[in-house]
C-alpha cells in the first residue's frame, strides 16, 4: 500500500498545482478580455471621429449614441455605450444611456437586437 499512497499524494499535489494554475490563467484571460473590450470601445470612438470628422464630445448624447452604434462592428450593451461615451469625454452611466435609448428606439434611430444589445437602425 505504500506505493499507492505515494502515487495518490503525487496526483493530489499535481491536481492542486493544476487548480492554482487554472485560477491564475482564468484571471489572466478575464484581464485580457477587459483590455480587449476597452480597446474596441476606443476604436469605435476613434472611427466615429475619423469617419464623421466630428468629436463625439461636441455632439448631443443622443447623436453620439447613434454615431457610436453606427461605427460599432457589433451590437453593444448599455454599459459598452456608456463606456464609449465616457472615453469620448461625455461621462456617462448605463442608466443614463438607457434614458436616451428609449427615445432613440421610439424614433427608430436604434434597434434592440436582443435583450440588452443595441445597434443602429
Amino acid at each position: 500500500m505504500g506505493r499507492l499512497d505515494e502515487d495518490l499524494a503525487q496526483v493530489t499535489a499535481e491536481l492542486q498545482t493544476a487548480q492554482h494554475d487554472l485560477v491564475r490563467l482564468t484571471a489572466r484571460i478575464e484581464g485580457l478580455q477587459a483590455h480587449q473590450k476597452a480597446l474596441q470601445r476606443a476604436a469605435v470612438a476613434a472611427e466615429v471621429a475619423t469617419d464623421q470628422g466630428v468629436d463625439l464630445g461636441s455632439m448631443t448624447k443622443a447623436r453620439a449614441i447613434v454615431a457610436i452604434l453606427k461605427a460599432a462592428p457589433h451590437p453593444m450593451s448599455l454599459q459598452d455605450i456608456a463606456a464609449a461615451l465616457t472615453d469620448a469625454g461625455k461621462v456617462s452611466k448605463a442608466s443614463g444611456v438607457s434614458v436616451y435609448m428609449d427615445g432613440l428606439l421610439k424614433e427608430n434611430l436604434v434597434v434592440r437586437v436582443e435583450r440588452g444589445l443595441y445597434t443602429d437602425a
